[in-house]
Protein backbone atom coordinates (compact mmCIF):
# COMPACT_ATOMS: atom_id res chain seq x y z
CA UNK A 1 0.00 0.00 0.00
CA UNK A 2 1.16 3.48 -1.00
CA UNK A 3 0.46 6.14 1.18
CA UNK A 4 -1.92 8.81 0.19
CA UNK A 5 -2.43 12.08 1.80
CA UNK A 6 -3.89 14.99 0.17
CA UNK A 7 -3.34 18.45 0.79
CA UNK A 8 -6.78 18.74 1.90
CA UNK A 9 -5.86 15.90 4.79
CA UNK A 10 -7.93 15.69 7.71
CA UNK A 11 -6.48 16.57 11.21
CA UNK A 12 -7.12 14.53 13.87
CA UNK A 13 -9.80 17.19 15.39
CA UNK A 14 -11.77 17.37 12.38
CA UNK A 15 -12.56 13.77 12.37
CA UNK A 16 -16.62 13.66 12.84
CA UNK A 17 -16.64 9.54 13.37
CA UNK A 18 -14.27 6.87 13.49
CA UNK A 19 -15.15 3.47 11.74
CA UNK A 20 -13.49 0.15 13.60
CA UNK A 21 -13.52 -2.55 11.14
CA UNK A 22 -10.12 -3.91 12.00
CA UNK A 23 -10.36 -7.96 12.28
CA UNK A 24 -13.48 -8.81 10.06
CA UNK A 25 -12.63 -9.58 6.78
CA UNK A 26 -14.16 -8.29 3.19
CA UNK A 27 -16.73 -7.36 2.26
CA UNK A 28 -17.52 -6.14 5.77
CA UNK A 29 -15.00 -3.21 6.14
CA UNK A 30 -16.89 -1.95 3.32
CA UNK A 31 -20.45 -2.61 4.06
CA UNK A 32 -19.93 -1.07 7.60
CA UNK A 33 -18.13 2.04 5.64
CA UNK A 34 -21.02 2.46 3.44
CA UNK A 35 -23.59 2.62 5.89
CA UNK A 36 -21.58 4.57 8.56
CA UNK A 37 -20.98 7.63 5.65
CA UNK A 38 -24.79 7.34 4.72
CA UNK A 39 -25.02 8.81 8.74
CA UNK A 40 -22.81 11.38 8.02
CA UNK A 41 -23.72 15.23 6.81
CA UNK A 42 -21.96 16.40 3.37
CA UNK A 43 -18.43 17.54 4.38
CA UNK A 44 -17.92 15.42 7.32
CA UNK A 45 -14.84 13.52 7.63
CA UNK A 46 -14.48 9.47 8.78
CA UNK A 47 -11.69 7.68 9.33
CA UNK A 48 -11.95 3.86 8.76
CA UNK A 49 -9.35 1.49 10.56
CA UNK A 50 -8.88 -1.82 9.35
CA UNK A 51 -6.64 -4.85 8.61
CA UNK A 52 -8.19 -7.07 5.88
CA UNK A 53 -5.04 -6.99 3.45
CA UNK A 54 -7.86 -6.30 0.50
CA UNK A 55 -8.92 -3.16 2.33
CA UNK A 56 -6.60 -0.91 0.46
CA UNK A 57 -7.90 -2.25 -3.16
CA UNK A 58 -11.57 -2.25 -1.89
CA UNK A 59 -11.54 1.55 -0.05
CA UNK A 60 -10.17 3.18 -3.14
CA UNK A 61 -12.35 1.37 -5.65
CA UNK A 62 -15.63 2.43 -3.42
CA UNK A 63 -14.59 5.64 -2.97
CA UNK A 64 -14.08 5.90 -6.51
CA UNK A 65 -17.63 3.98 -7.77
CA UNK A 66 -19.70 5.90 -4.72
CA UNK A 67 -18.00 9.45 -5.56
CA UNK A 68 -16.51 9.89 -2.54
CA UNK A 69 -13.65 11.64 -1.17
CA UNK A 70 -10.20 9.66 0.13
CA UNK A 71 -8.60 11.91 1.42
CA UNK A 72 -5.85 9.90 3.37
CA UNK A 73 -4.47 6.51 3.11
CA UNK A 74 -2.15 4.90 5.40
CA UNK A 75 -0.53 1.76 6.36
CA UNK A 76 0.87 1.18 9.48
CA UNK A 77 2.28 -1.71 10.77
CA UNK A 78 -0.49 -4.39 9.93
CA UNK A 79 -3.40 -1.52 9.69
CA UNK A 80 -4.85 0.70 6.87
CA UNK A 81 -6.21 3.93 8.47
CA UNK A 82 -8.08 5.58 5.96
CA UNK A 83 -9.70 9.10 5.97
CA UNK A 84 -12.92 9.91 3.99
CA UNK A 85 -14.72 12.63 2.86
CA UNK A 86 -18.37 12.85 2.58
CA UNK A 87 -18.44 14.08 -1.11
CA UNK A 88 -22.34 13.59 -1.70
Amino acid sequence: MTSETNTTAATTSSIDRVLDARGVLCPLPIVRLAAAIRDLPVGAHLRLLATDPGSDADVRAWARESGQELIEALRVDREFHFVLRRAR
